[in-house]
């Protein structure tokens, strides 16, 4: 997580006929991710350990919105909630591995997470993004093609046809032509 630290003026104090000022720093988290309004609906009613879990993965995925599900990333996952949760009695939030796991497979029920393979996810970019506008309906774009399993069918229909395969392959191609011309 990526920090910075923002100076402010934290009183003023009257020295001889001036007034000046006193500053003090506080350092705040400076990496960000954009939810859109379709999280909620995603989100609601999940267990905490669904919740707790997809607000890490957020934090983690990569400039793709890719997460991976292994011992490593759930010991992390673990760690992370101990130290953030950790009280002065020292109890903490805990989850057995066996939950996380059955966490993930919840977050890909409700949409949240798209399976690509063994171990690996995507976090669905409809509710979740970290870069541009553009980029995001790019991401989803591909995203519901793969989903549909028609993108690896694209790519080869492309090179073996002469005429604009968009169109054949694309009941709905003036939905995807507008995303295009905003490129």
């Amino acid at each position: 997580m990526n920090k910075r630290k923002v100076q402010y003026m934290d009183s003023i104090r009257r020295v001889g006929g001036d007034n000046l000022p006193k500053y003090k720093y506080k350092e705040v988290d400076s990496s960000f991710v954009k939810c859109y309004y379709s999280m909620y609906a995603s989100l609601v009613g999940l267990n905490p350990c669904s919740r707790d879990l997809m607000d890490y993965l957020t934090e983690i995925m990569d400039n793709d919105n890719i997460v991976r599900s292994d011992s490593y990333v759930r010991t992390k996952f673990s760690n992370y909630l101990k130290s953030i949760s950790l009280k002065d009695d020292g109890t903490f939030v805990s989850y057995a591995d066996s939950n996380v796991k059955k966490a993930f497979q919840t977050l890909v029920d409700r949409g949240c997470l798209i399976k690509l393979s063994k171990g690996i996810f995507k976090v669905n970019p409809e509710i979740y993004f970290r870069k541009t506008e553009t980029l995001r309906m790019k991401s989803i774009k591909v995203t519901m093609e793969f989903i549909k399993g028609v993108r690896d069918a694209e790519m080869k229909l492309m090179y073996e046809l002469k005429e604009d395969p968009i169109v054949i392959l694309r009941e709905d191609a003036a939905v995807y032509s507008s995303v295009e011309e905003t490129e």
